[in-house]
């Protein structure tokens, strides 16, 4: 990084190049619902004699979404006694409005963090975790059809079952597509889906056991500092010349 700076001392304004800085920010969904982003869970629970994988899978409504829970839950269940049908599978979704980065910002790097607070692999499926798009109807609440607005495409590389922390954060590292996301969402909220991804993502069953699950649950903003998901964002500006007093930009 190089500055250079000449002050007018009778006119007190100067004149600063800044060559090759960069800037960090980490951002944070909003609480509960209604303000400009959200987190939480959208879910197919359909009770009775539960579906078929395909039927749970592809369906194009869920269950109540979750979006004023402490803790979000990504997970695969068995009903307890219908052999090949399911009963519950739930994809997160999280918001981050990005209006804090300039329009003109150059993305170097980003990542997303989910602090997890618990995970069961009942159904012995050794599950994996990943990071995709998610196109909800709003971008401060969920709705019944969200369910099916959690893409495929992977954003970053998976976190295995083994691997996967539940007393500290889990740091997703974000490929060259979802950087394009933010670029694209800047100026306004970019959402991403946070999916099983062996089984959900890949639309592949696994082997059954009756009346076991296999999930992840990690924390959500109403969880508060400390444990709230992030995206950390590093980013450049173009080479620029300030004509006038400079004027600072505080980012936390």
């Amino acid at each position: 990084m190089s500055f250079r700076s000449i002050t007018s001392a009778s006119s007190n304004r100067s004149i600063s190049d800044v060559v090759g800085a960069s800037y960090t920010i980490i951002l944070h969904p909003d609480t509960t619902t209604g303000k400009i982003t959200c987190d939480g869970y959208v879910l197919r629970a359909p009770g009775g004699a539960g579906e078929t994988w395909d039927a749970i899978h592809d369906a194009t409504s869920g269950g109540a979404p979750a979006a004023n829970y402490t803790t979000i839950l990504v997970r695969i269940s068995t009903d307890d006694t219908n052999v090949g049908k399911y009963d519950w599978l739930s994809r997160g979704v999280i918001g981050f409005d990005l209006s804090r980065i300039p329009a003109n910002a150059n993305l170097v790097s980003a990542n997303i963090q989910l602090y997890g607070s618990g995970k069961t692999d009942n159904l012995v499926i050794a599950p994996t975790l990943n990071i995709y798009a998610a196109t909800p109807a709003a971008n401060n609440t969920l709705v019944l059809g969200d369910y099916d607005q959690v893409g495929a495409t992977a954003y970053s590389t998976a976190i295995t079952y083994a691997s996967y922390s539940t007393s500290g954060y889990n740091t997703f590292s974000l490929n060259s597509i979802g950087i394009a996301l933010i670029t694209t969402a800047l100026g306004g909220v970019v959402i991403f889906g946070v999916r099983e991804a062996k089984y959900d993502a890949a639309d592949a069953t696994s082997s059954f056991v009756l009346g076991k699950y296999s999930d992840f649950t990690f924390y959500s903003a109403d969880k508060g500092v400390g444990f709230r998901p992030k995206l950390t964002i590093t980013y450049t500006l173009p080479s620029r010349v300030i004509g006038s007093s400079p004027t600072y930009r505080a980012i936390s």
